[in-house]
């Protein structure tokens, strides 16, 4: 079996080669459906290219000729200890394309309260990208990297609004609300903006359509598996408080009843005085429910030469599959789950160790 063929490259912010990397002592990087993700880099400290690495220049790792991570170097470091030469280490870390909606603040339009839009989901969280980070923003806040997807028209219309808050946090917001998910897609040249209701494929056992992904012990596709199932912080009945003070205050109840029935009923408070649109809260709302949900996770190390694999078992970033276990603890187990993000770890020697985080598809 051949290892993957990687390639790390720094260039300038305007994707002009600056130095292709060689021989590093560990890459890392992740992959993450809706959040910032990060890549390290260490570097034997006699290494060529480390003269051409510093804070903004844009990092990029290439995986069988596929970007799979790009973006802004953040820090690097350098470490000489006691054992010199032994465990000296030059480190870079960088952040993908997402820190992009992190470094944005929603404005409002002159005479306006808040940037409102009415639309879909989908569309409105491009209305937020497009008006301050990308051309419809100011010369100064647009990203020159950046381009937007079409509108896909995906999730409930109706009005969204925000008002200085990072663009990040109102995306996440109304995919909270809507079980959306959107990436800042890396590209050779930028990233593109993303949003799907269904990112990737269903591979579950028994899908009907698509080639299944099953990890079981018989099967021998995996390493090791961990499921957790978490109430922690569960709620289910969420009372947001829109604008206004006091009893002038608007307070709109969002409830989840199943998950009232079966866990009890947990209340829980949330802010939402950014708006003073009822459908805007209650978006608020489902939101939080969402966060707040039971939590059930799966933790599996598969075989590294089943993630993106040309044929037989195949899976990727966003992907439902299923984990089957027979006859544990007691327990027979059987479980769909999405694959919400991946880590990955290369060593010296070129060997990919991958590690997808799954969550339950109830």
């Amino acid at each position: 079996m051949s290892l993957p063929q990687y390639q790390v490259r720094v260039c300038t912010s305007a994707y002009a080669l600056h130095e292709w990397v060689h021989r590093w002592q560990s890459l890392k990087y992740r992959q993450e459906l809706n959040k910032v993700c990060s890549a390290t880099l260490t570097l034997h400290p006699d290494n060529e290219a480390i003269d051409g690495i510093d804070i903004n220049k844009w990092f990029q790792v290439i995986r069988n000729g596929a970007h799979v991570f790009g973006g802004p170097i953040q820090r690097y470091e350098w470490s000489i200890p006691q054992s010199t030469p032994e465990g000296e280490a030059w480190t870079v870390y960088a952040l993908d394309h997402m820190v992009y909606a992190n470094w944005r603040i929603v404005l409002p339009g002159a005479g306006n309260d808040y940037a409102e839009y009415t639309d879909h989901a989908g569309d409105a969280m491009k209305d937020f990208v497009y008006n301050n980070m990308g051309s419809g923003a100011a010369a100064a806040r647009r990203f020159a990297d950046l381009t937007i997807e079409a509108d896909g028209h995906e999730g409930t219309s109706t009005t969204y609004s925000g008002r200085y808050e990072t663009v990040l946090a109102v995306c996440q917001r109304i995919a909270n609300g809507n079980d959306l998910d959107f990436r800042f897609v890396p590209s050779a040249t930028g990233c593109t903006f993303t949003v799907a209701s269904d990112w990737g494929s269903d591979r579950s056992q028994g899908n009907g359509v698509n080639a299944e992904c099953v990890f079981a012990l018989d099967r021998r596709n995996f390493h090791a598996m961990k499921y957790i199932r978490d109430a922690l912080t569960h709620r289910n009945y969420i009372y947001v408080g829109g604008q206004d003070a006091g009893q002038d205050r608007t307070i709109v109840e969002r409830t989840d009843a199943a998950d009232a029935s079966a866990y009890g009923r947990r209340e829980a408070f949330v802010d939402g005085r950014n708006t003073a649109v009822e459908d805007e809260l209650e978006t608020i709302g489902d939101a939080a429910l969402n966060a707040l949900e039971v939590l059930s996770s799966t933790v599996v190390q598969p075989v590294a030469s089943t993630w993106k694999a040309a044929s037989g078992t195949t899976w990727d970033l966003g992907d439902t599959v299923t984990c089957k276990v027979l006859n544990r603890h007691g327990r027979s187990w059987d479980v769909d789950a999405k694959v919400v993000a991946i880590d990955v770890t290369v060593n010296e020697a070129g060997v990919e160790t991958v590690t997808p985080t799954l969550e339950r598809v109830e």
